[in-house]
């Protein structure tokens, strides 16, 4: 598995897109979708552990084009 690590967002972040796209990305229901926008939006550190990597590069990518800051983390392989 591969994580999404988001930092952050920038002015003009989408909040409705966000939540949308780890619901689609990750399969999380719109509760735990938007607990992770939000928990953005208050400035914490959130990861998204997702399968297989292509799927969590663009996760990351989109997230960045909608306004967070994004990046790949370490996979769950990677941490042992």
């Amino acid at each position: 598995m591969v994580v999404v690590e988001i930092t952050g967002w920038q002015v003009g972040f989408n909040k409705i897109a966000c939540t949308q796209l780890v619901r689609a990305a990750a399969g999380y229901g719109l509760s735990d979708a938007k607990r992770i926008t939000d928990g953005i939006l208050d400035g914490d550190v959130q990861r998204i552990w997702i399968s297989p990597g292509e799927t969590a590069a663009n996760l990351a990518r989109d997230l960045n084009a909608i306004g967070a800051v994004a990046k790949l983390g370490c996979s769950s392989e990677d941490a042992l």
